[in-house]
């Protein structure tokens, strides 16, 4: 298992992650509470511990 810290302060609000190919594929979404701001959308890729 992982627990790590976003390194920038984001407020993540979506969710996404799925096993391929022996790696947890990461997909998160974040808001900064600003209409004119695009949300960014973060990505990470983690080998299965096993």
């Amino acid at each position: 298992m992982y627990l790590d810290a976003v390194d920038v302060p984001v407020k993540l609000e979506g969710v996404d992650a799925r096993v391929e190919g022996g790696r947890v594929h990461v997909l998160l979404v974040a808001d900064a509470d600003d209409p004119s701001v695009p949300a960014p959308l973060l990505e990470a890729a983690l080998p299965v511990p096993g």
